[in-house]
């Protein structure tokens, strides 16, 4: 029998040493607020967009430096907007001509 362990992400932190746990409370902004009702709506309803198990797949295959880099919320956000263009509700190209301030 192999030894070898299966390959795991940057978000498997389980059995490392990473110092205690900060328990204070951590500053919020409005917007984690809305990240987080569009999370609750994007996956609640009658036709929710995506599930559980697709959103963990999509939020544990975002590159190492977005978990390393990136708060909870933001790491939410990417994650959702990866699932859209990924079922076909929106392209990349419009959400950069969003971003660059141009409709499309």
């Amino acid at each position: 029998m192999s030894n070898d362990r299966p390959s795991v992400g940057p978000h498997d932190v389980g059995g490392k040493d990473l110092g205690p746990l900060d328990l204070d409370g951590h500053p919020t902004e409005d917007w984690h607020a809305l990240a987080m009702a569009l999370y609750t709506t994007a996956m609640g309803g009658e036709r929710p967009l995506f599930n559980a198990h697709e959103y963990r797949r999509a939020m544990e295959s975002l590159p190492e430096a977005a978990h390393v880099e990136m708060e909870y919320h933001a790491r939410a956000v990417e994650t959702m907007v990866r699932l859209c263009i990924d079922k076909g509700l929106v392209t990349a190209a419009a959400l950069a001509a969003r971003e660059a301030g141009h409709d499309s």
